[in-house]
């Protein structure tokens, strides 16, 4: 599907949830690439644009790191293959982040469930809030009416665009579209690859970092809850 035909179904965006014969099919076909590419968003950013392989997690160059950002085009087996066959290769920062921004280095981080959450969604949203805040050519909302703002939005529903949950009530609820235990072990693994990389070294001295731990470790907690419940 290219992206005229996509971008005129724009207002049927979150509007109804797939029937679950399909998602099992599109978990069985995606989710080794899925797990492997949310890690490697983590550590592109964390590591300001560095070029690594998705599936490797080695350091790549940016001929092969420009094959990774165009999966249509390539197989899984075909970009390993070559990933292999480059070797090792010396650190090279994706030009994106040298071009078209200062730099890549988040400033900050936030989590969507706890946004979402009634408990901590305000404090959650004013992490990056504050981070952005008095900077040349960005307008935010003041600190008093922030609260109100996202109440309106994501309790209350407002506003003049689809979110998640206005997929609720058509389809399947979201409780059963659900992994595998061998998925769900997989998906820890990585999230235990990326606390152990952030939890040691010059890490420890990354706010950010830290930051990112802490998130790390809720979904650890959240997902063995999840598996006790399936053993």
């Amino acid at each position: 599907i290219g992206w005229e035909p996509s971008y005129a179904r724009r207002n049927h965006v979150y509007t109804m949830r797939p029937p679950i014969e399909d998602w099992i099919v599109w978990r069985e076909i995606r989710f080794e690439a899925e797990i492997k590419k949310w890690g490697w968003f983590i550590d592109y950013w964390m590591e300001g644009g560095l070029c690594r392989d998705i599936f490797t997690n080695d350091l790549t160059t940016p001929e092969h790191f420009e094959r990774l950002t165009q999966p249509i085009m390539y197989a899984q087996a075909e970009l390993l293959a070559a990933q292999e066959f480059l070797g090792s290769v010396p650190p090279t920062i994706d030009e994106h982040c040298k071009n078209d921004m200062e730099n890549c280095k988040p400033v900050a981080i936030a989590s969507f469930e706890k946004i979402v959450d009634p408990e901590t969604g305000p404090q959650e949203v004013d992490r990056f809030v504050s981070a952005i805040e008095g900077k040349v050519g960005l307008n935010v909302i003041e600190e008093e009416a922030r609260e109100c703002v996202w109440r309106e939005l994501i309790i209350n529903g407002k506003g003049n665009t689809n979110t998640y949950r206005d997929r609720d009530g058509n389809g399947p609820d979201e409780t059963q579209y659900r992994f595998t235990l061998e998925q769900m072990h997989t998906i820890q693994d990585e999230i235990a690859r990326l606390r152990s990389k952030y939890s040691q070294g010059h890490w420890l001295d990354d706010g950010i970092a830290q930051s990112l731990v802490e998130y790390l470790d809720s979904y650890t907690a959240e997902n063995d809850e999840e598996i006790r419940n399936m053993t």
